[in-house]
């Protein structure tokens, strides 16, 4: 059973989790393939989350300049009642899109890079305990 799980992880490119300890020079740490190859996924997903909240941050934002010149354009003030372009929402106040980019471009300038410099700490702590 063993040797079935391992020619699978071997056609996926997952490295075993039996293998001995590499040192990495970097951060003077010994992991295994199996843990770097971990830290990896884990790292470019929160990439690909970053990522996703600046093209909503930008989409917000394209929104807001559509929305001004065309309240320029007719007269209308922001918080009149024209549409959101993104969540169709009546009064800019209560716009989904635009709440949710102001929050994620709080929380991306804020914890996007500190978790993983965490998870790097948290990790260092757990291989010196070894």
């Amino acid at each position: 059973m063993k040797e079935t799980k391992d020619v699978i992880q071997k056609n996926k490119g997952i490295p075993d989790k039996y293998e001995p300890m590499i040192k990495i020079h970097k951060y003077d740490v010994k992991m295994t393939r199996f843990q770097l190859w971990e830290r990896a996924k884990k790292i470019k997903r929160t990439i690909a989350f970053i990522k996703k909240f600046e093209e909503n941050i930008a989409t917000a934002e394209k929104s807001i300049e559509k929305t001004k010149e065309r309240n320029q354009k007719t007269g209308h003030e922001i918080n009149s009642s024209e549409y959101c372009i993104l969540c169709y929402e009546k009064s800019f106040r209560n716009c989904k899109a635009i709440i949710e980019a102001t929050e994620m471009k709080k929380a991306k300038e804020v914890d996007s890079w500190s978790k993983v410099y965490d998870r790097d700490q948290e990790t260092r702590e757990l291989v010196k305990l070894r």
